[in-house]
């Protein structure tokens, strides 16, 4: 009851028989809902074949495996999920069992889609987009970047942006001392 992840056993031919409190709090059920039913219940309607075959290849050759998946609560409501699959031997019945681990990745996938919204933002304005790391050497550059300043990204990306960009210290002050500025205030000043 201290996992952070789903947890439930379920066999092939009498479905799911057994579940964690973790896995009855993420799917907003009471303790014996999914008992009995078959493992890909837990699932939307349109990942079932995929389950299944998921399901299927970890019985067939004993190899745990995991796949990303849109799970239904009790109440309806999806949530986005990786459920991982282990085949597990039992004296209890003729056929392998299942150990399954549900692991709730919507946060993940949130910040996966908001990570490529602002990429393609980077790529689609005009002006030019350098990202650095704390040592000032180029992380990204996007396209802008490199209509603007002549150099493609691959030659660029790993290097000092001062080499690159040829940038000088304004009113006599020395790089060392601008980049000691900006570390201490964290912005230019």
């Amino acid at each position: 009851n201290n996992s952070i992840d789903g947890i439930l056993l379920a066999y092939p031919d009498s479905g799911i028989e057994q579940s964690n409190a973790t896995l009855n709090r993420i799917l907003a059920c009471d303790t014996d809902d999914y008992v009995g039913q078959p493992l890909t219940h837990i699932v939307r309607p349109e990942d079932q074949d995929r389950l299944s075959a998921l399901i299927q290849a970890v019985l067939n050759d004993h190899v745990g495996r995991h796949g990303e998946f849109h799970i239904a609560r009790k109440d309806g409501s999806l949530f986005e999920a990786q459920i991982g699959i282990g085949a597990i031997h039992t004296g209890k019945q003729s056929s392998s069992g299942l150990v399954c681990n549900v692991h709730d990745i919507t946060e993940l996938k949130e910040r996966e889609r908001l990570l490529r919204y602002h990429a393609s933002l980077q790529e689609n304005v005009t002006d030019a987009v350098i990202s650095t790391d704390l040592e000032f050497r180029i992380q990204s550059w996007n396209a802008a970047a490199e209509r603007i300043y002549g150099w493609p990204a691959d030659e660029v990306i790993g290097k000092p942006s001062h080499e690159v960009l040829r940038t000088q210290a304004l009113n006599g002050v020395s790089r060392e001392r601008s980049v000691e500025a900006f570390m201490q205030a964290g912005h230019w000043t």
